[in-house]
């Protein structure tokens, strides 16, 4: 019968088409995002281990009058920073995870989310062509070309 100007629902739809392409690359991104940090992770446990050892050996040193207590105490502040980095680290590991991990049907929760804004813009811009429910003829003919559309009160 008539078409609405389908120029703002195309736009919609494109927009929308950009931002599930996105939001799929970053749903990849998000697996080496998870093996950052899982190298983040054995990397801040070598630091934990390598300062635990260290920290025993003044220990030793100092137990036997080699180091002063401040030699001591800065190893073992060392030590204690290294288990608080280790802790983060294992943190993030877990965001990551958690964030790979959340999907709905398979897909990313932002992919589906996208995908369902996408099927109402196209079911929108379908709706701005207008059809007669049976075959016929337009008996009374009430659009013009450029006649703005309103609604009426109930």
């Amino acid at each position: 019968l008539f078409k609405i100007d389908p120029v703002p629902f195309e736009a919609e739809v494109a927009r929308l088409e950009a931002k599930v392409k996105e939001a799929s690359q970053g749903a990849l991104g998000l697996e080496s995002d998870l093996r950052e940090a899982e190298a983040a992770v054995l990397k801040a446990q070598a630091d934990r281990d390598k300062a635990q050892r260290e920290f025993s050996r003044y220990q030793r040193g100092f137990d036997r009058g080699a180091f002063t207590e401040q030699d001591l105490d800065t190893r073992r502040q060392a030590y204690k920073a290294a288990e608080a980095m280790l802790d983060v680290a294992i943190l993030q590991q877990e965001q990551a995870q958690i964030a790979l991990d959340s999907e709905i049907g398979g897909e990313n929760t932002q992919v589906a989310q996208l995908l369902a804004e996408l099927r109402k813009a196209e079911f929108n811009l379908e709706q701005t062509i207008v059809r007669a429910p049976t075959d016929g003829y337009v008996t009374q003919l009430a659009l013009r070309p450029g006649v703005m559309a309103v609604p009426l009160p109930l």
